[in-house]
């Protein structure tokens, strides 16, 4: 709904960090973190950190970027997941 700015803030691509300020039409704020740290075992793991100001809302838009993003890494997951079977199928 409406509008949407999106200004990337800070980028480490050594530490696999992204950082952005967004905001919208109900949103005064919004602040992504996205880290992806390397594990032991060769996997990763990605954590989104989100901080959001969206005023009275505020609960009901943090109800939803916590579904969504669940979701989304869900969907992540199973991507990385038919890769990785398609690259050990070819090998």
């Amino acid at each position: 709904v409406g509008r949407w700015r999106f200004t990337v803030c800070a980028r480490d691509d050594a530490r696999r960090r992204l950082l952005s300020d967004e905001s919208g039409l109900f949103v005064r704020s919004w602040r992504h973190e996205v880290v992806i740290d390397a594990l032991d075992d060769g996997r990763c793991r990605l954590t989104d950190t989100i901080a959001i100001e969206a005023g009275m809302l505020t609960p009901l838009i943090a109800w939803f970027a916590r579904r969504e993003y669940a979701r989304r890494h869900r969907v992540r997951a199973r991507m990385v997941g038919a890769a990785q079977r398609k690259n050990a199928a070819s090998q």
